[in-house]
């Protein structure tokens, strides 16, 4: 037997809702729900955003550069705030350097 993990959405009208899934056949399944409810509101939307297909996972070149990062939250704040009257897109454009 196989098993699948996946995440499954019970709307309020008790239907359930699932992602679409490429990797199994047309036909009818036995499933097991096992129930976890989400313990706030960033747990809410961050399952929200994994369910509509909008949340993924790093790829491993994107956590080794987010490792390499040595920029702290305070280091972070103190730039933004000594540039506080030009928007704060400009500030990170410019703060990525030019593209390659």
């Amino acid at each position: 037997m196989k098993t699948i993990e996946t995440v499954i959405t019970v709307l309020a009208d008790g239907s359930v809702q699932l992602a679409p899934r490429t990797d199994l056949p047309p036909g009818q399944y036995q499933a097991v729900l096992t129930p976890q409810l989400p313990a706030g509101e960033r747990e809410r939307a961050t399952e929200a955003l994994r369910v509509a297909g909008l949340l993924v996972e790093l790829s491993p070149e994107e956590k080794a550069r987010a490792a390499q990062s040595t920029l702290t939250l305070d280091q972070a704040r103190a730039i933004l705030d000594r540039d506080s009257e030009r928007p704060l897109s400009e500030i990170i454009l410019e703060l990525r350097g030019p593209k390659e």
